[in-house]
């Protein structure tokens, strides 16, 4: 099949579902309800969605682990604020993910063993690459930089020693690391993060 019958005929069959679903927002089969079929025709619809760009997915689950560690810090729980520390540190991992995933070359976050590197190892890089853009002055340093640091070596004694830390310093922790996210978001992508 040639290319353009194949899309001719995608594109019949796409408009044919959507011409089929009733007022309501549902299709039915001889009159009669059927779960499975709307589930097939939702299946079959989001396939034809195009997919959501790779950077766009990371920034937005880093966004939503930043909630979810304001979250957790808001509940003044012991507990909750180690886990908050956690959250917040792979918060702040997914937005440099999601700055390189669009850099040339991608794989900037990827070791040579296939592996991730971690924030503190993306803290230099991502300054580097902003000053060789003349986003930053040469002689500058990223916001929040030790504070972010700090926060990764946080989650490290947490994860790694079973260490905890008091409530007022993962507040302190993740309130820094927004005013990171902020400031960054604001510099490379020309918004707030969490606008």
């Amino acid at each position: 099949m040639h290319e353009e019958s194949y899309r001719a005929a995608y594109e019949h069959g796409e408009q044919f579902i959507l011409g089929q679903q009733e007022s309501f927002g549902l299709w039915h089969f001889d009159d009669r309800k059927s779960d499975a079929l709307n589930i097939l025709v939702m299946d079959v619809l989001e396939k034809l969605l195009p997919p959501i760009p790779q950077q766009e997915r990371l920034l937005e689950l880093s966004r939503e682990l930043f909630f979810k560690a304001e979250e957790l810090v808001r509940s003044g729980e012991h507990v909750d604020a180690q886990i908050a520390v956690m959250v917040a540190h792979h918060a702040v991992e997914m937005f440099h993910y999601g700055l390189f995933s669009s850099t040339d070359p991608a794989e900037v976050f990827v070791k040579s063993d296939g592996k991730t590197i971690g924030v503190r190892e993306t803290l230099g890089i991502l300054q580097r690459r902003l000053q060789a853009d003349a986003n930053l002055a040469a002689s500058a340093g990223l916001l929040f930089r030790n504070d972010i640091q700090l926060l990764a070596n946080a989650r490290d004694a947490i994860v790694h020693q079973g260490q905890t830390i008091t409530t007022e310093n993962s507040t302190h922790l993740v309130r820094q690391a927004r005013r990171f996210l902020e400031q960054l978001s604001g510099l490379v992508l020309g918004g707030n993060l969490f606008a």
